[in-house]
């Protein structure tokens, strides 16, 4: 028989599969089938049957399930995928992950789920199991399984105390700052150190056209991480007033980022009804 393979590049990142297609006749077929077969660890048919599993454990096929931000997400995946093969090859398990609801379920033997759990809590800033035990936390390190040991970017327990600066953006205007899965977020925590929380959209008011951004970190890193999150939207306040608009002119707009941004010294303004377009 002969067999066409799923392009690497094209490949799903969270599903991390590849179909094969045999092209044959059915012994043809069948024989090429059972190959593959004896050399992949995880096999399935175009119908979802499951033909092998071997990242199961035998005795139990337990698995591990981990919850995270959706907005962290990315970080799991990485570029192109490349994060996650990393984990799975360094570990040794299994991790598939649900974008929509940042749930990494993660399967293998014991020690390999070990491994693997280490991994993804050392790429996150927030985590929890599925019964709700939270793992990490860096906005609130006791909390944390953790103990508020240091956390991956150089943060302790005593930065995590400190209040997040807060941008409000327009709601239909929050993926601007998200990206695709998760990209735009991710690039700018990497390069900023800051940890950014982008309030999902399912825990707004009813009626309310905006979606708040909260920025983590020392206040080097905020003023570093705020003009790059409202660079690419029209519409940007924060506590200390509007610090963005379409109707202001380039100087206007210039003066109320550094005004109302992380570095200014506008004296925060009273709570602002919700803005409507």
């Amino acid at each position: 028989a002969s067999v066409k393979i799923m392009r690497e590049e094209d490949m799903d990142p969270a599903k991390k599969e590849r179909w094969v297609d045999f092209i044959g006749n059915p012994r043809q077929r069948r024989a090429a089938l059972k190959m593959i077969i004896d050399i992949a660890s995880f096999v399935r048919d175009e119908s979802g049957k499951v033909l092998k599993d071997g990242s199961s454990t035998p005795a139990s096929g337990e698995s591990l399930v981990l919850i995270i931000s959706c907005n962290e997400v990315g970080r799991i995946l990485g570029r192109g995928g490349e994060t996650i093969r990393r984990m799975e090859d360094d570990s040794r398990a299994r991790i598939e992950i649900d974008k929509g609801e940042g749930r990494l379920t993660v399967s293998g033997r014991p020690e390999a789920m070990a491994r693997a759990r280490e991994m993804i809590l050392a790429e996150v800033s927030h985590c929890k199991s599925a019964d709700g035990t939270i793992l990490k936390d860096e906005n609130n390190p006791l909390r944390s399984g953790t103990g508020g040991a240091p956390m991956p970017g150089g943060k302790s327990s005593g930065d995590g105390g400190s209040s997040p600066f807060k941008v409000w953006v327009l709601g239909k205007e929050a993926g601007k700052v998200i990206g695709r899965g998760g990209e735009t977020v991710r690039e700018i925590m990497q390069r900023t150190g800051a940890d950014i929380n982008v309030e999902r959209s399912e825990n707004r008011d009813a009626g309310h056209a905006e979606r708040l951004i909260q920025i983590h970190g020392t206040k080097t890193q905020i003023e570093e991480a705020f003009p790059m999150i409202v660079k690419d939207v029209t519409f940007a306040r924060t506590e200390f007033g509007v610090a963005k608009s379409e109707g202001m002119q380039p100087h206007e707009a210039d003066e109320a980022l550094r005004m109302r941004g992380p570095g200014g010294s506008a004296a925060p303004l009273a709570p602002m009804m919700p803005w409507l377009p």
